[in-house]
């Protein structure tokens, strides 16, 4: 049996804005470590799909090229590449649902990447996101959605986050939000250093 995604509401997630949300990844359908060099840029038609700010990528650069990449993968609607993103300890939706998520996907905009340290002292990165879906396709063409990046065998690898830690991050997103709009109107500033504490 597969499980489930969900949101932190616990609601099911529809495989589009799974996948939606995955548009933040490289293309390639090994499993490859980074590259040492930063990565390039996504594509144009990855770029307007998926908004990855520059004043949110993180120090590390493992991570960003994971991001980078994974925009890239699910920009060119590559199945395989895309199951390749995930875990080993989660089954990625399936194909077809990935296409009706491609499909729908209007627009992903990265909101925040922070730095955490799960308390079995795990060391991953939470990516916050808004995903637009056509409201001709979907009940709810709005939705916000908290991945987690883990490293396995030495990659970084999607995986569904601790509900806790999703609540947490978009509790702060939405306070840094409204400490920015009361005191400048400019974005509140990445998490993306410390290690969670």
């Amino acid at each position: 049996m597969k499980p489930e995604h969900r949101d932190v509401a616990g609601h099911r997630l529809p495989g589009w804005s799974v996948a939606v949300l995955l548009a933040f990844w490289p293309s390639g359908c090994e499993r490859s470590k980074p590259r040492a060099t930063p990565t390039p840029l996504p594509t144009p038609a990855a770029n307007a799909l998926i908004q990855f700010p520059e004043a949110l990528r993180t120090e590390d650069e493992s991570v960003n090229a994971f991001i980078a990449e994974a925009i890239r993968v699910c920009a060119s609607e590559d199945y395989d590449a895309f199951r390749l993103l995930w875990s080993a300890l989660e089954e990625p939706i399936g194909k077809q649902q990935f296409q009706a998520g491609f499909r729908a996907t209007r627009r992903v905009t990265i909101l925040d990447l922070a730095k955490r340290r799960l308390p079995d002292g795990e060391l991953v990165y939470l990516v916050y996101c808004l995903v637009e879906l056509d409201p001709r396709e979907v009940p709810e063409p709005t939705r916000d959605i908290v991945l987690l990046l883990r490293k396995e065998q030495g990659d970084w690898r999607i995986a569904t986050p601790p509900q806790k830690e999703a609540r947490a991050l978009k509790a702060r997103f939405e306070r840094r939000r409204a400490e920015a709009n009361a005191t400048s109107n400019g974005p509140p500033p990445a998490d993306t250093g410390g290690n969670g504490s």
